[in-house]
């Protein structure tokens, strides 16, 4: 996996024949350097690459309180898993996983005790000899893409399988015609208290979704470009819930559907 952004997106690569003549081929993979193009590394598409970490559905966990929800140390019980293999079998052994530049903007804060006094990411990545969060506050600022969840509903599982679990599964609000999307949330305590054998529809819960990341294929080799010609980078989100005056994760979704584009731009503080 590789964290990335490219310096250019041109519309054109220049390659080198085996006779040493040189032509120019399209390049499909957009956003991306082509052969003999540099990528810039940034510890701030890396850091959110961390976030997209998900909770075994099959697991049972709870919040280790006062640990912040959008860190995995917050899961006691639960299994940890990072999934970068967004595509399953169709990715080829010479793919490389990178994570386009989607301008999301990170903020530390600067002390314990004020909250509202913040620090950009990338440049306390560079200024620091030490720790870049230093464990003495469970906040974090991002600034992305931001829209509004409509219903959730609560799918009980069915009967006492070991294998079956609760679903839960969200409607982006605005969007009738779309298909609700099904996520498994971190732990129980993320939803009210419902009945535990029925289906049941909040409408009225405040959860939002802010982009995070989104994930694409770098692979130079045209041989391979047929098998990626209908592709489209995944768009992985976080599904946050209202907490006072900050915010808590309920868990990630993940979609080639670009949710993004019908959000607003928004700053938020999650806990």
């Amino acid at each position: 996996m590789i964290a990335a952004a490219a310096s250019t997106t041109p519309k054109q690569r220049k390659r080198t024949t085996i006779f040493g003549s040189t032509y120019y081929d399209e390049y499909t993979y957009d956003g991306l350097p082509g052969p003999g193009e540099s990528f810039h590394t940034d510890p701030v598409l890396a850091f959110l690459h961390g976030l997209s970490w998900a909770v075994d559905p099959q697991t049972t966990c709870y919040r280790r309180s006062p640990m912040p929800t959008w860190s995995w140390v917050s899961v006691f019980g639960g299994s940890i898993n990072f999934d970068c293999d967004q595509d399953g079998p169709k990715e080829l052994r010479t793919d490389v996983w990178t994570i386009l530049d989607s301008d999301v903007k990170v903020w530390l804060p600067l002390d314990k005790g004020l909250q509202w006094g913040w620090t950009p990411f990338g440049v306390e990545f560079q200024n620091s000899q030490k720790k870049v969060i230093p464990e003495l506050s469970p906040f974090l600022k991002l600034e992305s893409r931001v829209g509004d969840i409509g219903d959730v509903t609560l799918q009980p599982r069915d009967g006492e399988s070991t294998y079956s679990f609760d679903q839960v599964s969200v409607s982006i609000a605005g969007l009738t015609k779309t298909k609700p999307y099904e996520i498994h949330i971190d732990c129980h305590e993320e939803l009210p208290p419902h009945p535990h054998s029925e289906v049941y529809i909040w409408d009225s819960l405040r959860w939002k979704f802010i982009l995070i990341n989104r994930t694409s294929i770098y692979n130079p080799e045209s041989k391979w470009r047929h098998a990626w010609e209908d592709w489209q980078p995944m768009n992985v989100f976080l599904v946050i819930r209202p907490f006072g005056q900050y915010w808590e994760r309920v868990r990630i979704l993940k979609t080639k559907d670009k949710l993004y584009q019908n959000s607003q731009r928004e700053s938020i503080v999650l806990a």
